[in-house]
């Protein structure tokens, strides 16, 4: 049987697959889709698994704080101006 890390790599990775695993949790099917795809896992423990995913998802404004560029400008720091800002 799979894990549910297991079957999440393939759902992932599957664009048919993935609309199969949305439409069974919208139609409340997701035993029977767990079922159908090797997994023996608990429809409420895939969901806290799925929602675990979210919640650790980065945020916009994260990304915004990290995103590298073109540093254009003398007045961010770098010496001289360079192609890849250090900060």
């Amino acid at each position: 049987m799979k894990t549910i890390e297991e079957l999440y790599k393939e759902v992932i990775g599957n664009d048919g697959l993935k609309e199969k695993f949305i439409a069974a949790t919208k139609e409340g099917k997701l035993a029977d889709f767990l079922k159908e795809n090797g997994c023996d896992a608990d429809p409420k423990d895939v969901m806290k698994f799925v929602d675990g995913i979210k919640d650790s998802a980065v945020s916009d404004a994260d990304l915004d704080k990290v995103a590298g560029g073109c540093c254009t400008s003398v007045t961010c720091g770098c010496e001289p101006p360079s192609k890849v800002c250090h900060f």
